[in-house]
């Protein structure tokens, strides 16, 4: 189940799928498995729904297994209120020590690299005038499908992510 998800970040679910070659079987309509897209009034009148299964194309019901990372995940902030231009990180490591670090978030998408979370991580978020705009909670697993971890600054936690 996808949940609640904005057309932007579905559309990076469906990037990520097709980039680690699974392929995607999906149906609009009410299932059980549903995933609500979020779109702007401009673009469609309400939401649409729509179910799908991630598979690797040798049958609907057989899901390719994706290696897991282990060793924490490293961050990508992604900048949804397009408000922020410096993040702080302060959190468990995978080792179980605290660490902490500053980023310049040029990008809408900007990869945090070299520094491995595991658990709560703090995110401190600056505007461009070096105002805090913001302190948000990430919540990274140790494991996941890939190494990135993806965090927005107006929906949360958005889970793996290829860098």
């Amino acid at each position: 189940m996808f949940g609640i998800v904005s057309c932007k970040h579905l559309a990076m679910i469906i990037a990520t799928v097709v980039s680690l070659g699974l392929g995607i079987a999906g149906s609009v309509g009410g299932a059980a498995n549903a995933a609500t897209v979020k779109h702007p009034a401009s673009h469609m009148n309400g939401a649409v729904s729509a179910s799908a299964s991630i598979t690797d194309g040798r049958s609907p019901m057989a899901p390719r297994v994706i290696p897991a990372n282990n060793n924490g995940q490293q961050i990508t902030f992604i900048d949804d209120a397009g408000l922020v231009d410096r993040v702080c990180l302060r959190g468990t490591n995978q080792g179980g020590n605290v660490a902490s670090n500053c980023w310049p978030t040029p990008n809408y998408r900007t990869n945090l690299a070299g520094y491995w979370w595991a658990g709560t991580v703090t995110i401190t978020e600056y505007d461009s005038a070096g105002n805090r705009y913001g302190i948000e909670y990430a919540h990274v697993p140790m494991t996941s499908g890939t190494p990135w971890w993806c965090f927005s600054d107006v929906y949360g936690d958005i889970g793996a992510c290829l860098s």
